[in-house]
């Protein structure tokens, strides 16, 4: 792996990342991949957290708070100050997720629905870099593939 953010979605992703990586923005520890061709339990740096089992003693041992918009957003945040913490994290291959839409879900949808509104102010911040990409994730144009 060469530790870019090259997803298995690249083709949706490619022009975010190469905005992204343009601006130098925080990244995290956690080095990015495709894995494929595995089944069952494996061990990985970090995850999206929008499905995800964890033990109460997790939260018992780390000190608050557990999630942060800083090195990557807030999935990335939670498992490195859990590996930080001695905390191993898990993939179960064997699982295929997806979201239950009807209608593509991404940043430029979360903008359009909350424009102008103290959420999307407090979540965008008034950072120039925050409202260009804002600017140009609404014009990015959003495909989900049905995977069956």
């Amino acid at each position: 792996m060469d530790g870019k953010i090259r997803p298995t979605f690249s083709s949706l992703t490619a022009p975010v990342y190469d905005y992204l990586s343009k601006r130098c923005l925080p990244q995290s520890s956690i080095t990015y991949g495709t894995i494929e061709g595995t089944d069952g339990l494996i061990k990985i740096g970090g995850c999206g957290t929008g499905f995800l089992l964890v033990k109460r003693e997790v939260f018992e041992k780390i000190p608050s708070p557990w999630f942060s918009f800083e090195k990557g957003g807030e999935d990335l945040y939670f498992s490195d100050k859990a590996r930080q913490y001695g905390f191993d994290i898990w993939a179960d291959m064997s699982v295929l997720l997806g979201h239950l839409r009807l209608d593509p879900v991404g940043a430029s949808q979360f903008l359009t629905q909350y424009h102008n509104t103290a959420e999307a102010n407090e979540f965008l911040g008034e950072e120039a870099i925050t409202r260009d990409l804002a600017k140009f994730l609404h014009k990015t144009k959003t495909y989900i593939k049905k995977k069956i």
